[in-house]
């Protein structure tokens, strides 16, 4: 009943009982009305609340990742009447990953973009899903993420840092761009400088393919690229086009030597901080786009072949690589994350095609 409702009521009840004899019954209904009118009158001031939070990545409003968190984002904020609202910065405004996940735990930020390797500084056993060759397809990640013993284990070690993953971000199979010469092999790799993110687990992976990893902030990679810092990236293909490197490195390989994912990563307090019908929004919401952002990434990673072709770019399919030769460099990388956590490993590779 609404409060103009409940004042109507309370006029029509108090015509018909104003003769009642002794008039115990005015007095008990005048208490119920007042009791009532309280508990709207404080409903209404409940859902007047605003709740402002922040969200912060370190890479650029125009990726895909970006574009479906600011999706999420502004659903929220549709489907809380604007009680929810958000203040955004984009492309390492406020710091790197590492200062973004440092701010998320302690709350100063509420909500961040952040990839494994970068949270294994935190919890080591998050270098898992930095470990070569682990996913075998898209299908394959998307059972991982549907399994109630993964979305245990999150919970778990999200809960022991104080923070939700709100949404995981599938970024497709990585491979090798660069505007040097074409890769069969972790042999054509030597020398190769190399773009990877500030993160001590990408480093390993790529000193172990042979390639020198050089940790470069996102936003920088073009300008490295075109000044000879780096001669290339380890990405996905449509990443690598999404950072325009493709318009200066015509060599890409197939690799698929790990599938790319990153988290969105919210405090708990902040979440906590919400009525428990927003926290639901929130957390239905983000799953709801990030089944949305799975579809896209197959649609973008379908895509990004024929327009690299269109653009140039030659492209090495993964039956012409020598995937033996990264298997083999990248075994004892293989052996080391895995021990780090056998149980999410296990979990992951019993779910492999």
């Amino acid at each position: 009943m609404g409060r103009k409702e409940c004042y109507l009521w309370i006029s029509n009840f108090d015509e018909n009982v104003k003769h009642n004899e002794g008039g115990f019954l005015m007095k008990k209904f005048l208490a119920m009305a007042a009791a009532l009118t309280m508990s709207l009158s404080v409903a209404a001031a409940a859902s007047a609340e605003k709740y402002q939070m922040t969200f912060s990545t370190a890479v650029s409003q125009e990726q895909s990742s970006t574009i479906y968190m600011d999706k999420a984002l502004d659903l929220i904020t549709e489907r809380t009447n604007g009680d929810v609202t958000f203040s955004r910065t984009y492309s390492g405004t406020l710091g790197s990953e590492h200062d973004l996940g440092v701010m998320c735990q302690s709350g100063d930020i509420d909500i961040v973009c952040i990839g494994p390797g970068q949270w294994s500084e935190w919890d080591e056993a998050f270098k898992v899903f930095d470990c070569p060759f682990l996913f075998t397809s898209f299908d394959h990640f998307d059972r991982v993420l549907a399994s109630e013993d993964y979305q245990a284990w999150l919970k778990e070690h999200g809960d022991a840092q104080g923070v939700t993953f709100v949404m995981t971000f599938n970024q497709a199979f990585k491979g090798i761009l660069n505007k040097t010469r074409d890769v069969y092999s972790t042999a054509d790799l030597a020398g190769l400088k190399l773009r990877v993110p500030d993160s001590a687990s990408l480093i390993e992976i790529g000193t172990a393919m042979g390639y020198v990893p050089t940790p470069t902030a996102a936003a920088d990679q073009y300008m490295s690229l075109s000044q000879g810092i780096v001669d290339g990236a380890d990405h996905a293909l449509w990443a690598h086009q999404t950072w325009k490197l493709t318009e200066i490195a015509k060599h890409f390989s197939d690799t698929r030597h790990a599938l790319q994912c990153v988290f969105f990563v919210m405090n708990n307090d902040s979440l906590a901080s919400l009525p428990e019908e927003y926290q639901k929004i929130v957390l239905d919401t983000f799953a709801e786009v990030e089944k949305e952002l799975a579809d896209q990434t197959r649609k973008d990673s379908d895509e990004s072949y024929v327009k690299a072709e269109a653009d140039g770019v030659k492209v090495i399919p993964y039956e012409e690589i020598d995937v033996e030769s990264f298997k083999q460099a990248l075994s004892g990388i293989v052996d080391e994350y895995s021990n780090l956590a056998p149980d999410l490993y296990d979990i992951i590779t019993k779910l492999a095609d």
